[in-house]
């Protein structure tokens, strides 16, 4: 294959444009990272649920039941198992990672309007409620949009 020595060089742009999106890179190492930041901070939040169990009523939060509580960790515990069989699937290059990833977020927009309403009578914890459901939704669409219409994950999990 010759080149025309009179032709311009191709820059990294217009290469680019014509490779093909494939493999665990670009926007995808965000969506890893979320993932583990979420296993770890949803086991963390379950051991200080757990600990403070025992002292119930928490002061500032008297009106926080057990019921509540038990709502909070098997929800948690659900959702960082979700986190962690998605981190499995990403990692493998599973053609299941994006529809579970996708019932991942929508569990998790599930488990924030749960708690949204299981708080709403603590007028401490109503508020981190609403701003948590906001934040869960945000997430949730801008996640499963791209879940549904990358080119890059269309052409990485396919295994």
């Amino acid at each position: 294959m010759s080149t025309n020595p009179y032709q311009p060089p191709k820059s990294r742009l217009e290469d680019a444009e014509g490779a093909e999106l494939k493999g665990l890179g670009g926007w995808l190492i965000l969506v890893a990272f979320g993932l583990i930041a979420t296993m770890g901070s949803l086991f963390a939040g379950v051991g200080f649920l757990v600990f403070f169990a025992q002292d119930l009523p928490i002061p500032g939060l008297e009106t926080f039941t057990r019921p509540q509580l038990a709502f909070e960790i098997v929800g948690s515990l659900g959702l960082a198992g979700l986190a962690g069989v998605s981190l499995y699937f990403f990692f493998t290059k599973s053609r299941r990672f994006p529809r579970f990833f996708i019932g991942y977020a929508l569990f998790g927009l599930l488990l924030a309007i749960g708690n949204f309403f299981v708080y709403r009578a603590i007028p401490a914890a109503s508020v981190n409620g609403a701003v948590a459901l906001a934040k869960q939704l945000l997430y949730s669409v801008i996640w499963i949009a791209y879940m549904q219409r990358s080119k890059r994950v269309r052409n990485t999990f396919v295994e």
